[in-house]
């Protein structure tokens, strides 16, 4: 298993810089490494106006990436200002 972990104060951004550690590790993938999984786990501020799961499927969209709710989670960050994201 590989987890990548980024944080970004802007989800956008935070979700962008994931998807670019997915596209580096699916290359990596095809050498002689033997990955069963990886994750990306993303850290960021909460914005109320934002709409997580939209933003996340959209970027992965435009990268041509699939977006599969039922193997990802995204939630607010209990007495902190932040959120995560996990696909």
């Amino acid at each position: 298993m590989a987890p990548e972990i980024k944080q970004h104060a802007k989800l956008g951004n935070c979700v962008s810089n994931m998807i670019g550690d997915l596209s580096k590790v699916a290359k990596m993938r095809k050498s002689e490494i033997d990955l069963r999984s990886y994750w990306a786990l993303g850290i960021f501020q909460t914005d109320l106006d934002l709409d997580v799961e939209a933003v996340v499927t959209t970027k992965l969209q435009e990268s041509g990436l699939e977006y599969h709710p039922s193997v990802s989670s995204m939630n607010k960050i209990s007495r902190t200002p932040y959120s995560y994201v996990l696909f």
